[in-house]
């Protein structure tokens, strides 16, 4: 369960299926400044970040 705050609404840009994977592209206002291993959450009608 996410319980951190709501910092950023995303846009899914692409979905790309590989084997049993499914890699999302999300874009919004904050993706320049995420970095590897942040916490982010996706969930049905958003993106959650959670810095």
């Amino acid at each position: 369960m996410f319980t951190g705050i709501i910092e950023s609404l995303g846009t899914v840009k692409q979905i790309r299926q590989e084997g049993s994977n499914v890699h999302f592209s999300i874009a919004s206002g904050i993706s320049p400044e995420l970095k590897i291993d942040q916490s982010q959450s996706v969930i049905p009608g958003g993106f959650l970040s959670g810095h």
